[in-house]
């Protein structure tokens, strides 16, 4: 999996801004718990994010941030979910407190980083080029660019180790995440001829056995 490409993914989005103690609401104080837990404990912050999500099925904030945690305890699917409906709350919202918030912006890195990690490269780059925000913009394509270079180091590892079958789905891989990024690239020739010959020494390698 893509996890054990990049190490447990930890999410940079679902961090609220807190609100003043005076008006924090039940499912406000909620999900500040939750979030208490993450680093921790992510199956417990799962499951203060939904005391506050059933205080307040609006909470934009509790949805992301369960994303977060759903994405941190191996749920990229379950937290695509949560974000999604995050955004669509997020996106009715006045702009101070929707599209282009910095929530606004991190549930959309979040989104992107569960689509990386199921492999749906090609619409993370989708993502980004819809986005106004620049900070959401960079933060999809770090992400892709995180995982290229993730992609790219675990196959030189397992050529190294002979594990050739293996090396050649990490570099096909690689090339998928390189053939995406290079859509938004003012370089549209920057294409590296080093993933593409080591995925052809490896079925060099494999045709010797």
């Amino acid at each position: 999996s893509n996890a054990s490409q990049s190490g447990d993914r930890s999410s940079k989005s679902a961090s609220p801004v807190v609100a003043p103690v005076a008006s924090r609401s039940p499912s406000t104080v909620a999900a500040l718990e939750a979030q208490s837990l993450m680093i921790e404990d992510a199956k417990a912050a799962i499951g203060k994010y939904d005391e506050a999500i059933n205080l307040n099925s609006s909470n934009a904030r509790a949805l992301a941030g369960r994303g977060a945690a759903k994405l941190m305890n191996g749920d990229p699917i379950g937290a695509e979910e949560d974000y999604r409906a995050a955004l669509a709350l997020l996106e009715e919202a006045p702009r101070d407190s929707g599209k282009g918030h910095p929530a606004y912006d991190m549930s959309v890195v979040g989104l992107a980083e569960t689509l990386i990690e199921q492999r749906r490269y090609e619409e993370v780059i989708d993502i980004s080029k819809k986005l106004d925000g620049k900070l959401s913009k960079l933060g999809c394509i770090d992400a892709l660019r995180d995982e290229l270079a993730a992609s790219t180091t675990a196959a030189m590892e397992a050529f190294g180790d002979s594990q050739f079958g293996d090396a050649m789905a990490l570099f096909t891989n690689a090339i998928r995440i390189e053939t995406a990024l290079l859509t938004v690239s003012d370089n549209r020739e920057a294409a590296s001829a080093s993933l593409r010959n080591g995925r052809a020494k490896c079925y060099l390698a494999m045709s010797d056995y």
